[in-house]
């Protein structure tokens, strides 16, 4: 609601973390477990930046990370 103090506009969501974040969990839903070169060329993303969001997944417990394959948690 506009009309609330604490409210503050949403980033776009193209090209952002977010989008990234959900791409990521999107092909890991359809595949269930997929290896980091994969998920990049799955979801088209940077290496770099990818990865960090990959971490970022497995240190917030919605990845899980096991033989070099991730996984929903």
């Amino acid at each position: 609601n506009r009309k609330s103090a604490h409210y503050t506009r949403q980033k776009p969501f193209e090209g952002s973390d977010r989008k990234i974040r959900g791409s990521i969990l999107k092909a890991l839903v359809s595949e269930r477990s997929m290896f980091e070169k994969d998920i990049i060329t799955a979801i088209s993303g940077e290496q770099k930046r990818t990865r960090k969001l990959l971490t970022a997944l497995v240190e917030e417990g919605f990845l899980i990370r096991e033989n070099d394959a991730y996984r929903i948690s």
